[in-house]
């Protein structure tokens, strides 16, 4: 292969577009990216927790509680997306949907549900795409 690159040099970018046009064309590409960035998020998180821990039992008071506020006030916003999105559904479809984000696997929750095509429930206000959209946008900012 590597003589193959050195006397072609656009063989290595061709093969690069192929493979990803292929995992963008097949279901199981779509699933492994949600799978994978779920899998981050999740890890993110406890990450988080555990550097929150590490700041804290160091003395690094500030810090610990400056990262505390970031992920609580993520979890806030995720919590915020759950309830305008099944307020008008059964309260415990809203309790069950906070739970799931409370305890940080609503990324892998989300992923699955728009992996398997879930459509969107008669009383929410957005569809599973946006949900996950607008919990990943949180987790990022």
């Amino acid at each position: 292969m590597g003589e193959l690159e050195r006397e072609y040099v656009w063989f290595r970018p061709m093969m690069d577009t192929i493979a990803q046009r292929l995992l963008e064309s097949v279901s199981w590409g779509l699933k492994m990216r949600l799978y994978t960035g779920a899998g981050l998020s999740i890890l993110d998180l406890l990450s988080d927790l555990y550097m929150i821990y590490t700041y804290e039992t160091k003395g690094q008071r500030e810090t610990a509680v400056s990262l505390a506020v970031m992920v609580g006030l993520c979890l806030l916003l995720q919590l915020w997306v759950v309830y305008t999105n099944t307020r008008r559904g059964p309260k415990l479809t809203m309790l069950k949907e906070m739970l799931i984000v409370l305890s940080g696997t609503a990324p892998g929750i989300h992923a699955m549900r728009v992996a398997n095509g879930k459509e969107q429930d008669e009383h929410a206000a957005v569809g599973c795409e946006m949900t996950l959209t607008l919990t990943r946008v949180f987790e990022l900012a």
